[in-house]
């Protein structure tokens, strides 16, 4: 099994890793989306990224082979009062569900792994090493449906379906997930 370090990176080191780091991996996990949705283009994802590393809680982690090549990462931040996570709802949840005070939930962003380092455990151990630090009481993400081997991966790891939603009008439907934290 190949080795691979993790390095975990608030707001400030993030944004020091986005034309190194972040957008080459974006462009080799979402190649063949970029050419025919522009919902994924670079331009689209770059503008919620720079939304995201601009929230409160926001943490990224990376994970390296031994001659630093960026395997993949996984990113999110804590849901404030007020914020647009939950809009676009597709599916009836629980009252109060959605109430988010900052300290409550913390959204998974994206967790991209190239596909030449799939299956070598290193989703597991960005999802473990980034959440395991976390001090809100649950943590949420969006999976594609048709993703079989993420949905598998996020249901061993204790995250349960909780909705259908579609967070912006030309983005596609999602499942919506949660999981209770700490690990």
């Amino acid at each position: 099994m190949p080795k691979y370090t993790l390095h975990t990176y608030d707001a400030h080191g993030a944004k020091k890793l986005l034309d190194s780091v972040i957008i080459p991996v974006y462009e080799d996990v979402y190649a063949e989306e970029i050419k025919s949705n522009p919902f994924y283009s670079v331009e689209r994802f770059l503008s919620r990224f720079k939304s995201y590393v601009a929230a409160p809680g926001f943490a990224l982690c990376t994970a390296r082979n031994e001659s630093g090549e960026t395997l993949g990462y996984m990113f999110g931040y804590s849901l404030g009062p007020g914020g647009r996570w939950w809009n676009g709802l597709l599916s009836k949840v629980p009252e109060g569900f959605t109430s988010e005070d900052g300290q409550r939930t913390w959204a998974v962003n994206e967790v991209m792994v190239l596909g030449k380092a799939r299956r070598l455990g290193v989703a597991t151990a960005l999802h473990n090493e980034l959440l395991g630090s976390r001090k809100e009481s649950r943590a949420t993400l969006l999976v594609d449906p048709e993703n079989a081997p993420a949905q598998a991966a996020y249901l061993s790891w204790g995250w349960t379906v909780v909705a259908s939603l579609q967070p912006f009008p030309d983005s596609p439907k999602y499942l919506s997930m949660v999981r209770s934290l700490p690990l």
